[in-house]
């Protein structure tokens, strides 16, 4: 069982034959190296301290998958939205805005987790500003989701996704962000920030 597990050990002239765990070790290697390009090994330029440098080219351009995330995760705002002032009954409507600022204040904590994120491949180190917006969207984030039952929720909402419209952009112009998010975040943000006012909206007419 040893031997099958661990390999037989080389005679004279021979080779020694590896067993199933070395076997099974090599394809997991050979597949991670495919899977990864190479990119999963330590880079060759890294120095005695154990650092690297490298250099990442960015474009204005929205990347497919950027594209495809970023409005994916606006279609439950969307459909909040539009079930606040189509739906037929009361309790549904109450559904739906508890769905959408539910929604939207998980939103903006997993933007504090994007901006944390992006500050560790930052030029520089993390900055001032990418840990102040982090625990601002994060502190938003959550009190959204705790104060839900309250009129105070979308207007938390509101103020987190419109002050990130305007933080994201001044991040990209300054390497803090994706370049693309200067074409991105200004129509992606009218979403959340029409989430907010139809739900505000909607709490004044009732």
């Amino acid at each position: 069982m040893s031997a099958l597990l661990l390999g037989a050990p080389a005679n004279a002239g021979q080779v020694a034959r590896p067993g199933l765990l070395g076997r099974i070790a090599a394809r997991f290697r050979s597949f991670w190296a495919r899977l990864t390009d190479g990119r999963g090994k330590r880079d060759a330029d890294a120095d005695a301290a154990g650092s690297r440098t490298f250099t990442i080219t960015e474009h204005a351009a929205v990347p497919w998958d950027g594209l495809l995330l970023a409005w994916a995760a606006m279609v439950p705002l969307i459909a909040g939205t539009v079930g606040i002032w189509l739906l037929p009954t009361d309790r549904l409507v109450w559904l739906a805005r508890g769905a959408t600022l539910l929604w939207g204040g998980a939103l903006l904590v997993f933007f504090a987790g994007v901006r944390r994120g992006l500050s560790f491949r930052t030029p520089g180190g993390p900055q001032v500003a990418q840990l102040a917006t982090m625990l601002w969207l994060f502190c938003l984030g959550i009190a959204v989701l705790v104060l839900l039952p309250t009129p105070l929720a979308p207007v938390l909402m509101l103020v987190g996704f419109g002050v990130l419209a305007v933080l994201d952009l001044v991040a990209a112009d300054h390497a803090q962000a994706p370049l693309y998010f200067l074409r991105l975040r200004p129509l992606q943000m009218v979403v959340p920030i029409a989430a907010a006012l139809s739900v505000l909206l909607s709490e004044v007419l009732d």
